[in-house]
């Protein structure tokens, strides 16, 4: 697991999960892929358990934890490797949840593109949701936003988000408000040759979800704006991450404007 994690909106990754199956278009140069394949060398459709040590490591750094933390501070991107709601996990999720519910000092921002297991695969004390738990779907273009929006918005959590990277097509996210309580932006990022290509995303897509989100008074998370637009940009590294590169029309990095800890306490970060 990455302590202070790289990603921009979150502050921990854990992996209990490794390995994946493509299931959009938005998965054709998939990160996780470019890993798993590209730099350990194994086959990233093998979806498996991954060591004890990396399973133990929550129940590790809750305890490091009090739950008084800024929650940007206990912030867990769960299987930033696989996808916490494929099939070939399910013999392992039972055991998850059991962490999760046994880590109240954590949250967990658990990000899938199979919504439509979510409802079937949730613990049975679930409720209107875990106190620690954010659910999202990811919505790479509009298609991905009218499939998967409605079935995450028919879920009940404490936070529900969508997660709109690779950006790889203009996304009208009206039909989200009053379901959704975060959207993340991201341009895709790659190469200009070989394998790992990114595909254009264009400023007038990001600044559209920026907008409505404001209108609607949705969060937005803009997180990168990927390698396309970096160039145009002239940004200082490839997957286009500095906030400071950007126009300023989409310097915007605001998290959930609601989240309910276990002790009650309404937090505001839209910083």
């Amino acid at each position: 697991m990455a302590f202070n994690s790289a990603i921009q909106w979150t502050t921990h990754t854990w992996n209990p999960i490794w390995g994946c199956r493509k299931v959009s278009h938005g998965c054709k140069y998939c990160y996780a892929e470019r890993w798993i394949e590209g730099k350990q060398g194994e086959v990233f459709a093998q979806v498996r358990r991954t060591s004890a040590q990396t399973w133990g490591q929550m129940a590790r750094l809750n305890k490091k934890l009090t739950g008084n933390e800024p929650f940007r501070e206990r912030l867990v991107f769960t299987c930033s490797m696989s996808d916490f709601f494929i099939q070939e996990a399910d013999q392992y999720r039972a055991e998850l949840w059991q962490i999760i519910k046994a880590t109240p000092n954590l949250i967990y921002q658990i990000l899938t593109k199979r919504p439509e297991r979510i409802a079937a695969n949730l613990p049975p004390d679930w409720g209107e949701g875990y106190a620690n738990v954010w659910l999202g779907t990811s919505v790479e273009d509009q298609t991905n936003f009218n499939q998967r929006m409605p079935i995450l918005a028919q879920v009940p959590a404490v936070v529900r988000f969508l997660s709109a990277e690779p950006l790889i097509g203009g996304i009208n996210i009206e039909s989200a408000q009053g379901k959704i309580d975060w959207v993340i932006v991201g341009g895709e990022s790659g190469f200009n040759t070989g394998k790992w290509r990114y595909r254009p995303c264009e400023l007038h897509w990001i600044e559209d979800i920026v907008n409505k989100g404001r209108a609607m008074v949705i969060p937005v998370f803009v997180k990168q704006v990927g390698t396309h637009l970096c160039k145009q940009l002239q940004c200082r590294d490839h997957k286009g991450g500095v906030i400071d590169d950007w126009p300023v029309e989409i310097q915007v990095r605001d998290f959930p404007y609601k989240y309910q800890p276990l002790d009650g306490t309404i937090f505001e970060d839209q910083q």
